[in-house]
This record gives C-alpha cells, sequence and structure tokens, in this order.
C-alpha cells in the first residue's frame, strides 16, 4: 500500500508516512522483534498524538485479510492481533516470508480514518460485505476488514459490477 500512496502522488499531502514492512525472512527472528519494539514507537507517537489526523491506508485480501491479519481462530485472535499492543508479531503461511508484523485491532481502531483500496474484480465479495449495511457484522477472527466497517472510511476501487 506505501507503494500506492507513493505512486499516486498522496504522499504530497501528508504530514508524515509511516510504512510497515509487513513480512521478514524467516532466518532475521531477532530483527523482526527489533523492528516490532522500532515500529510499536513511531505508531505509539504518531497515535497518541490528538493533534494529527490520522488516515491508514489499507489494502484487503481475497480472503478478508487487512493489515497482516489473516482469519484464524478466536484464540490467536484475541492473543495477538486483539491485544492492546499497537504492534504485533506473528508466523504465516510456509514462504521464505513467514515473519509477520501487524498493527493491531485496537490500535487500527484509533485512527480517524481509513482509505481502503481494493484492485480486480476477485475482490467485489469483499466489497459486497464492506457496503452491505443490512448484513451482520461477523467476528473480526473470521473477517478481519469487518474493522472497516465501524470505522470512517473511503474505498477507491476499480470493481464496475
Amino acid at each position: 500500500n506505501d507503494e500506492l500512496i507513493k505512486s499516486s502522488k498522496l504522499i504530497n499531502f501528508v504530514n508524515s508516512f509511516h510504512p510497515i514492512i509487513n513480512s521478514l525472512k524467516n532466518d532475521n527472528l531477532l530483527s523482526v522483534n527489533s523492528y516490532v519494539l522500532n515500529y510499536t514507537s513511531i505508531v505509539k507517537s504518531v497515535i497518541e498524538n490528538k493533534r494529527i489526523y490520522k488516515i491508514g491506508v489499507m489494502g484487503i485480501g481475497t480472503d478478508f485479510h487487512t493489515a497482516g491479519i489473516f482469519p484464524n481462530s478466536k484464540e490467536l485472535f484475541e492473543s495477538k492481533f486483539n491485544s492492546l499492543d499497537y504492534i504485533t508479531s506473528h508466523t504465516f503461511g510456509k514462504s521464505p516470508y513467514t515473519n509477520r508484523i501487524t498493527i493491531t485491532i485496537p490500535a487500527l481502531m484509533l485512527f480517524d480514518s481509513f482509505i481502503i483500496y481494493l484492485k480486480s474484480e476477485e475482490k467485489k465479495p469483499v466489497l459486497d460485505y464492506l457496503l452491505e449495511e443490512n448484513t451482520q457484522l461477523k467476528p473480526l477472527n473470521e473477517i478481519p476488514c469487518g474493522v472497516y466497517r465501524l470505522m470512517e472510511s473511503t474505498i477507491v476501487t476499480d470493481i464496475i459490477s
């Protein structure tokens, strides 16, 4: 998403920009822990500054994941992604980049607004879920992007159907 911001020239309209590296090579666990500590202090200083209007630019996957928060068990969700920490790390998948770094749901809830990028027709079910006012919000461990239904959000998409 940071590349989308840079290429769209949106970067010219912000006072500070803090992209997050959301995955690091498996052999670099020490760097993951170090990065979590460092990025936590950056995010904390931005989120807790009441004079800054905080806009998150987010993407959503076809599996309804966002910000590195994938659908998962309620236990894992509560311990990792719904904790009071601003930033957390976890492992996901079986690629060389399974060590993941992400912002937590409580930290996302402290943003003022979001710009949501949804690109490609395969994400139509995601768009439908976000726009459907009469659909009950599903548990966030099942559909993490549901957090944006609770927040002020603007969707930017190429989906036309």
